[in-house]
């Protein structure tokens, strides 16, 4: 049984624990129903999640819903002609001699969510990272750099840090803080290349 309150500080691994749901048969098998990779704003992680309704709102695991916090990084479709049924007819058409059902299963499984990342058209990291910067931790941590300048090449330890923004992440959330036109970059009398928030705008 996956736990379904495990956050994981990289995509990869959460991306490993939505296959171990699927192959657990940890879903809903409604006509519109969807197994996620969600990225969570307040506790900065990702999470998997298995919903009855895919798109807007969606009731999922002990009447969870989706809020605002949430942000869908990968969809995996899990109603019957899309998962469970395509999975049967394909292992009854290509069951090889030397894989057991569960195995040929497993790898199908596998393919469903190569899939599912073949159409996702942005890195989900960036995604992560774009929508952070909307996150209340992020926009303290930038409106702090008013009064508190930081070195550049600490930007993503801090994020870490300080808000446990998973490391990948924060380093592209860094890389967005350094190119936000609201940012001035200057060198220190040390010859450090420092960040500020510029002061007019506060």
């Amino acid at each position: 049984m996956t736990d379904r309150n495990t956050i994981f500080q990289n995509f990869d691994a959460a991306l490993d624990g939505l296959k171990q749901r699927l192959y657990n048969g940890e879903y809903y098998k409604t006509p519109n129903s969807c197994a996620y990779v969600l990225y969570n704003l307040e506790i900065h992680g990702f999470k998997t999640f298995a919903s009855s309704l895919c798109n807007g709102t969606s009731t999922g695991e002990d009447g969870m819903s989706e809020y605002s916090a949430t942000i869908k990084v990968l969809e995996i479709k899990t109603n019957q002609d899309e998962f469970d049924g395509y999975i049967d007819k394909r292992i009854n058409q290509d069951l090889l001699e030397n894989l057991s059902k569960e195995e040929c299963r497993k790898l199908l499984i596998d393919y469903l969510v190569h899939l599912g990342l073949e159409k996702i058209q942005t890195n989900p990291l960036d995604i992560a990272a774009k929508h952070e910067m909307q996150s209340k931790d992020v926009n303290g941590f930038m409106n702090k750099l008013q009064s508190t300048p930081q070195k550049v090449d600490d930007l993503p330890l801090l994020l870490a840090g300080w808000y446990r923004i998973p490391p990948a992440v924060a380093r592209l959330v860094a890389k967005n803080i350094i190119e936000d036109k609201n940012m001035e970059i200057y060198t220190d009398n040390t010859g450090q290349k420092c960040i500020r928030l510029q002061s007019t705008l506060l």
